[in-house]
């Protein structure tokens, strides 16, 4: 193992320690997600933790019951969500359609009425200065999870493995316990030397909860860079850049929100060809590779939408799974 894999695993290892002490000192649990609905600033100004449930508890490799007896619920796309059918506790949230100020405005509404209902708080109150300050964290933590990628980007040696445990840390955990790990990643990798790899396309990758990293890892092999992502837990998830200071970041929050692509069981599939597909021949992404995985109907039945949308486009569209991705990114490498 690695000394960054040692490093990010040893935080993973302590997730169900850190979880219970949390819970015992602020006498609160946490809520869940499978996929970030909704801004973790907002919960965490009213002193509630809002943290992704790790894939282990959610492919069955640990039980459920860790979650069920230590989260107040999962906050769900709607009602009887697939990927929660193993937890207790859910609540759904409807996401406003759309993008801009006007979706920014439903979902303020949304989102008011959801924490009056659920847990009695009222949005209007919130503090805008604790806001500001969790703000600037949630900041720290996506500048320093982006300037891993663009490291790798540019060469610096972290495999597929230890990229997943690096965005698993910064998802289960609040910020302020993930951005020392961060840091010290940072700083081990800019000791290391640079290798500069001779890759013949960039390529965004699709796929549902998680992409295998094996799998990652002989796409790169294959000379095909994998500079975006589309998935429940990648990197894109922290794209968000804000002004912490604005005395308005409260709606500007919400609108940077309105304009994510989310998820394709949150989404309508034209909405996030419009807000992210639509968009990749400006940042020279060539290929778009579709993981399909038969747990996640919604990602599938987009995937056959996008793939012709992608083929109009001039971008190249590849379709893998689990059983053909090897003969099948042989074959398209081979092409180049």
């Amino acid at each position: 193992m690695t000394e960054i894999f040692e490093l990010l695993h040893s935080q993973i290892n302590n997730y169900e320690e850190y979880i219970l002490k949390t819970v015992e000192e602020k006498n609160r649990k946490p809520l869940g997600y499978v996929t970030p609905l909704l801004p973790p600033e907002i919960f965490a100004s009213f002193d509630i933790d809002y943290l992704k449930i790790p894939e282990e508890y959610l492919n069955g490799t640990k039980d459920s019951l860790f979650i069920n007896k230590n989260f107040m619920a999962l906050i769900t796309p709607y009602h009887r969500y697939p990927c929660s059918r193993s937890f207790e506790n859910y609540l759904s949230f409807d996401y406003p359609g759309g993008f801009g100020e006007d979706a920014a405005v439903e979902l303020h509404n949304k989102l008011l009425l959801f924490l009056q209902e659920n847990f009695q708080i009222d949005l209007k109150s919130i503090n805008i200065e604790k806001l500001q300050s969790l703000c600037r964290s949630y900041e720290e933590l996506r500048r320093n999870v982006r300037k891993i990628f663009a490291l790798k980007n540019e060469g610096y040696p972290i495999s597929q493995a230890e990229i997943k445990l690096l965005l698993d840390l910064s998802l289960i955990f609040p910020p302020q316990r993930a951005i020392e790990t961060l840091k010290k990643v940072e700083e081990i990798l800019q000791k290391k030397e640079a290798s500069k790899k001779d890759f013949k396309v960039k390529a965004l990758i699709f796929g549902a909860r998680h992409i295998p990293e094996d799998i990652l890892d002989y796409i790169e092999r294959g000379g095909i860079a994998p500079v975006e992502d589309d998935t429940c837990s990648g990197s894109r998830l922290f794209d968000i850049s804000l002004n912490s200071e604005s005395p308005y970041i409260f709606y500007e929050l919400l609108e940077a929100y309105s304009y994510r692509p989310m998820q394709p069981c949150i989404r309508k599939v034209q909405e996030r060809f419009e807000l992210l597909y639509k968009l990749l021949k400006n940042y020279g992404i060539e290929t778009v590779i579709f993981y399909i995985d038969e747990s996640c109907h919604f990602a599938k039945e987009t995937a056959s939408f996008l793939r012709i949308k992608m083929m109009r486009s001039g971008i190249d569209p590849l379709v893998i799974d689990r059983l053909n991705y090897q003969i099948e990114i042989d074959r398209y490498v081979s092409l180049l």
